[in-house]
């Protein structure tokens, strides 16, 4: 089991509970570079640092920590302020708590390998006002096990 593996299985468990009115981020880490002209609830996961656990015999354990960014579209008007910048925010922080709760009941989608899912930390969102876009990026740690 590697991080390519394990990817998809997040990216899996991330569409379930989206829903298909979500699709996949081209650019994951520069959300910016993004076209959201047709669709602006996206999703992308990317892998960020890791580190070895103890564990057993003749296995790996590793934590590893993935990057998961949310995106969603918002409007502007001059009587309302930033209310429906705020209403989308908190349905994205919304739906964090959902997927997390899914990646932990699910083992992250692979329960194979997968020990736990922890450490959730929602970030600061980012309002991309050019695009009237919001992204918001979520970090959780897999706990994992690899066969030496």
């Amino acid at each position: 089991m590697t991080i390519t593996d394990l990817i998809p299985g997040l990216e899996t468990r991330l569409a379930f509970v989206l829903g298909a009115e979500y699709s996949p981020l081209t650019n994951v880490t520069e959300v910016e570079k993004n076209s959201f002209k047709n669709a602006n609830k996206r999703y992308g996961v990317v892998a960020r640092q890791a580190s070895e656990v103890a564990g057993t015999l003749k296995h790996l354990t590793i934590d590893q920590v993935f990057q998961v960014t949310l995106t969603n579209g918002f409007s502007t008007s001059l009587t309302a302020g930033d209310a429906n910048k705020r209403e989308k925010t908190e349905e994205l922080q919304d739906l964090v708590c959902e997927i997390y709760a899914d990646l932990k009941s699910t083992k992250s989608g692979s329960p194979s390998v997968v020990i736990d899912t922890q450490d959730l930390e929602i970030a600061i969102p980012e309002f991309l006002e050019e695009d009237h876009v919001i992204a918001l990026r979520f970090e959780l740690t897999i706990k994992y096990r690899k066969q030496l």
